[in-house]
């Protein structure tokens, strides 16, 4: 009898750590956006979560020169009714754990003006709305190419001046198909992307990039309305999605 205890104590034990190990490893497993990306001015984040879970995110101020203006954000649940809203000044952070009351697509909707922010995301599944204003960074973001998209438009825009950017657009298979930037296009460019048989109906890839001889600080990007308006840095949290409403 006692050894029949022990043993299902261990069974117990290893069943416990087997669990915590499992936890551990499948949020390592979604990495938190975006230490490498730094947003500026106003976006949408969606973010989908099952009842049960919570909406764990964190928001860090990044202060630029003299600029005062505050960050505001809001928390809506699936349906549009806002849960969630608050104020941050320049150089704060705030962190939000809300409990997920109905399943669905949460949106996050963050502003701090001229200042920039970031964001982590610990949820699997998220997705920032396009257009994307980056600022100090050069990251790889991934988008879906629908089925029977045979083309598409990139816009990209620099920041002026001596200010540009440029932009390499990967297929599925990781083959560069496009490539642009706007250095001598007056800050801003547009260029199609003929898509290769085979490569719709998958996640693609871009990668921003500085210009040779040029001053990189900040740029926008966006895509024509063939492509669902919405990107992320990790390919495995990217919903193959449509438009939200």
């Amino acid at each position: 009898m006692i050894k029949r205890s022990r043993k299902y104590l261990s069974l117990c034990l290893l069943s416990s750590l087997f669990v915590l190990c499992f936890s551990s490893l499948a949020r390592a497993e979604s990495p938190l956006i975006e230490d490498k990306v730094k947003l500026r001015g106003k976006h949408i984040l969606y973010i989908n979560a099952e009842i049960g879970e919570n909406i764990d995110v964190k928001i860090i101020s990044a202060r630029i020169g003299n600029y005062k203006h505050l960050l505001n954000y809001t928390l809506s649940e699936p349906g549009g009714k806002v849960i969630k809203e608050k104020q941050i000044k320049p150089g704060g952070s705030a962190a939000i754990l809300e409990p997920v009351k109905k399943t669905g697509a949460y949106q996050l909707s963050v502003n701090h003006g001229a200042n920039a922010f970031y964001v982590k995301v610990a949820n699997r599944y998220a997705r920032i709305r396009t257009p994307l204003k980056i600022i100090g960074s050069k990251p790889n973001i991934f988008f879906y190419v629908p089925e029977g998209i045979t083309k598409f438009t990139v816009f990209l825009s620099g920041g002026g001046g001596n200010e540009q950017a440029g932009i390499d657009i990967f297929s599925s298979d990781d083959s560069k198909v496009a490539s642009g930037d706007t250095a001598g296009k007056q800050t801003k460019l547009y260029f199609n992307v003929i898509v290769p048989n085979g490569e719709d109906g998958k996640i693609w890839r871009a990668q921003i990039r500085k210009v040779s001889g040029k001053y990189y600080e900040e740029m926008s990007v966006s895509f024509s309305e063939e492509i669902p308006p919405y990107v992320f840095t990790n390919p495995k949290r990217l919903l193959k999605k449509k438009a939200e409403k």
